[in-house]
């Protein structure tokens, strides 16, 4: 009989606690906000990443604060609503940010996923956020260039046709009115031909600068390309758009030095106002640029609203 005692495994199974502690060691050195929230919404676990993010200590064990009242007021009814699908077994999330301890501003990418029992019920919620910021920041840059005229920084033709656009809902709500005036530079091109090209861009520059300055605070203005501007003004009258189209004519700086050298140019002003004129952005713009050109037929260097083209519009001279 043998009484020898039984065989001992020479390797002594990982108990649960250094399981544990291998696990959260893990996910310490992750870049990633992890955390886990119970079904309440109230956080169970969350990884030094989480807790540098949220302004929780890390040497934190017990956890068991509100998730949602740890990020910022801003986001709590995108985070409560990505929470509520979670719970209900849906994968789910939301962008965010937060304010570091050094003031930056941090972008976050939250994707919430429900942990599901046998019986497909939700037990806790993983939720995993990742840094966007240098992501974010750079679709802001992309946006600022596809709405921003690159030589004057102002407002392009497609940031005109938006703010446009919702310049008009507002109007229709409170039954207002709504100026568009297009601007050419009379003799643009001369300069260009003469001066050259650096010359026309400070002629653009120069008259960008006068612009701002002799429009009201709240006046849209945009560039809409070559020597062509734009301006949107909302809440005023046809007596007041003429006002400030002469005001313009009058003391915009028209002549443009460089190199030692000199050379003048126009201003051209056409407007449409809604609903008189039109009702949509594209109809508006339409007639404000004819008007422009009605204008040129007439003498450059003035002003006019638009006028249906069954009216004969005479040419001087």
């Amino acid at each position: 009989m043998n009484t020898s005692p039984p065989c001992v495994p020479t390797t002594r199974p990982v108990c649960s606690a250094e399981k544990i502690a291998l696990l959260t060691d893990m996910l310490n050195v992750s870049v990633d906000c992890i955390k886990v929230i119970d079904t309440d919404g109230n956080l169970i676990f969350m990884n030094r990443s989480g807790c540098e993010a949220l302004g929780v200590s890390v040497d934190e064990k017990e956890f068991g604060m509100e998730w949602i009242a740890l990020l910022p007021e801003s986001v709590h009814r995108k985070g409560k609503a990505a929470l509520k699908k979670a719970v209900n077994g849906e994968c789910s999330g939301f962008r965010g940010m937060s304010v570091l301890s050094d003031g930056a501003v941090t972008h976050w990418d939250n994707m919430l996923t429900p942990v599901l029992d046998s019986a497909g019920k939700t037990t806790s919620i993983l939720c995993v956020s990742r840094n966007i910021t240098l992501q974010v920041q750079a679709e802001e840059k992309l946006k600022a260039i596809s709405e921003t005229d690159p030589l004057t920084g102002l407002p392009n033709r497609r940031m005109l046709r938006k703010h446009l656009r919702m310049a008009l809902s507002g109007a229709r709500r409170r039954a207002g009115k709504v100026g568009v005036l297009f601007i050419d530079l009379d003799n643009f091109k001369n300069i260009n031909d003469t001066l050259g090209h650096a010359a026309g861009d400070r002629a653009l520059m120069q008259f960008t600068a006068d612009l701002k300055k002799l429009s009201p605070p709240r006046a849209f203005i945009s560039r809409l390309g070559g020597d062509e501007f734009a301006v949107v003004m909302v809440g005023t009258d046809a007596d007041n758009l003429s006002d400030w189209a002469n005001h313009v004519l009058n003391r915009a700086r028209k002549t443009v030095r460089f190199s030692n050298a000199q050379a003048d140019f126009g201003l051209t002003i056409g407007a449409a106002v809604y609903p008189v004129h039109g009702a949509t952005p594209d109809e508006l713009m339409k007639c404000a640029d004819m008007a422009m050109y009605q204008q040129k037929m007439i003498g450059k260097n003035g002003f006019r609203f638009f006028e249906s083209m069954d009216v004969p519009v005479k040419k001087t001279g």
